[in-house]
């Protein structure tokens, strides 16, 4: 990136070149007939399949996933549970203050009060639970 800084031609030049690779098929789909250019297609369904089958038979044996992934899966189930628990725990009305109180110090009065009304509105609903698990 430092060298096209130094030569704005080139820069220009590489944006140009991104551009008309964007919009050249899109005016020719568009204008040219309807149709997306079948040089422009890739068909990745087949490719795809067999990732998705080898994944599917090899999820429960492979060392990729018992050592790798299976750790990874775990971490972050630990962490959403976590936060939820956390959450309920808080209840609606410390959960209303804090985002209050939060978005306050960081954006200002507006957001706290859309924050407030916003968690607010979710408790006084009964709505709270469902409102923490789809957060």
């Amino acid at each position: 990136m430092a060298a096209l800084r130094d030569r704005p031609a080139a820069g220009k030049l590489l944006l140009l070149a991104l551009a008309a690779v964007v919009l050249v098929p899109l005016v020719h789909s568009r204008w040219g007939g309807g149709i997306w250019p079948d040089a422009l297609t890739a068909d990745l369904s087949a490719p795809l399949g067999e990732v998705t089958d080898w994944i599917v038979s090899n999820r429960d044996n492979h060392p990729l996933f018992l050592y790798f992934f299976g750790h990874i899966s775990n971490a972050v189930v630990l962490s959403v549970r976590g936060v939820y628990l956390v959450l309920l725990a808080l209840g609606w009305a410390g959960v209303t203050v804090l985002a209050a109180a939060v978005a306050w110090r960081v954006a200002g009065i507006r957001l706290a009060l859309t924050a407030a009304v916003s968690f607010l509105v979710c408790g006084l609903l009964g709505m709270w639970v469902p409102t923490m698990q789809t957060l």
